[in-house]
């Protein structure tokens, strides 16, 4: 992975305050600083150069289930899922890089969006990461897409019929958009989701079958709601 050098920038980020002790396992700095450092509901990373972890706050715990301690000296990216490269050249969106999946403890993982600031440790430059859990959002994100892909399939199969169909006064055929006639139950199925099935009505049994006699009609009733 490429070093950081002193002169780095990270587009997006401005360089932060210094904190911290000098020694790697040294808690962090009493005062208000360490209890925002502390009490932050994002895991905050020091790395160096070559991105091992000097100091992270105590989040980290309840996140992703680490001890702090087992992290010290450990690479930045062995947090991640899927290795990713970040140096002076890589491009952050607002100031953030994201989603990206981390790791727990348990091997489940989260998402997260990284924010880096760089700061001077022990007269060395060195990068802040901030990490947010944004795993309920991405999940929300995911089901509002499905959502909108399963609407779009449902709206693709609605088939609708309106405006005046040219019928032919004749064989009741209908034109269709392209000036080809169709028989009214192919232009029907095509264009929505009618399915046909086929009886004979009396007046046509009488007429081709008179053999059978003649058919009974119903009675036409009146009803009143």
């Amino acid at each position: 992975m490429q070093e950081i050098s002193e002169k780095e920038t990270i587009p997006g980020n401005m360089p932060g305050p210094a904190f911290g002790e000098e020694s790697t396992a040294a808690p962090w700095p009493q005062g208000h600083l360490a209890l925002l450092v502390e009490t932050s509901h994002d895991v905050i990373v020091v790395v160096d150069s070559a991105f091992h972890i000097l100091n992270v706050n105590h989040t980290v715990e309840r996140m992703l289930g680490y001890q702090k301690t087992e992290l010290l000296g450990k690479t930045f990216q062995s947090l991640f899922k899927e290795p990713f490269a970040i140096s002076s050249e890589t491009k952050l969106t607002d100031g953030v890089m994201g989603p990206l999946e981390v790791r727990r403890a348990d091997g489940s993982g989260c998402f997260v969006e990284l924010t880096a600031t760089f700061i001077p440790w022990r007269g060395t430059p060195a990068l802040v990461f901030t990490l947010r859990d944004v795993t309920g959002r991405k999940q929300m994100e995911e089901e509002r897409e499905h959502l909108i892909q399963e609407l779009q399939a449902a709206l693709a199969k609605v088939k609708q019929l309106s405006g005046l169909l040219p019928m032919c006064a004749s064989c009741k055929r209908i034109r269709d958009f392209q000036g080809y006639w169709e028989e009214v139950e192919a232009y029907i199925s095509e264009h929505s989701d009618a399915e046909f099935t086929h009886s004979i009505c009396p007046e046509c049994r009488e007429r081709l079958y008179p053999e059978l006699g003649k058919a009974v009609k119903p009675e036409k009733r009146l009803i009143i709601e």
